[in-house]
């Protein structure tokens, strides 16, 4: 039997958009690195970096599943592309447009529904 996470904005959700967060910067360090030269100090030590991350979060998933039906927390994962489009503008200089803005709604209603459906 799966165990129901806490209600509301705490417990189970806080750690699985915690999660999500920290999974979405290993983006940050993916893009970093390619701008590198191959094999150089400064790839070696971001793809680390992506490697740890990735490593971590591999051992959180497993810690989410038992709290979350793998549809939910499958579902929620719809929020790293907002945080992409976040750190797309903080680190790289991209741009926020409308389209975006549009994206990040129609994320966040799906998440929401999948949400509503869920409780």
């Amino acid at each position: 039997m799966v165990p129901k996470p806490a209600r509301g904005v705490s417990g189970g959700y806080i750690l699985l958009h915690a999660y999500f967060l920290l999974y979405s910067c290993s983006g940050i360090f993916a893009k970093s690195a390619a701008g590198e030269e191959l094999f150089s100090v400064g790839f070696n030590v971001k793809y680390a970096l992506v490697l740890l991350i990735l490593l971590v979060c591999a051992l959180l998933w497993q810690i989410i599943l038992r709290m979350f039906p793998l549809t939910v927390a499958f579902a929620n994962k719809g929020v790293t592309v907002i945080w992409g489009v976040v750190w797309g503008c903080l680190f790289f200089a991209e741009s926020l447009n409308p389209a975006k803005l549009a994206a990040i709604a129609l994320v966040l209603a799906g998440i929401a529904c999948i949400g509503d459906a869920h409780e």
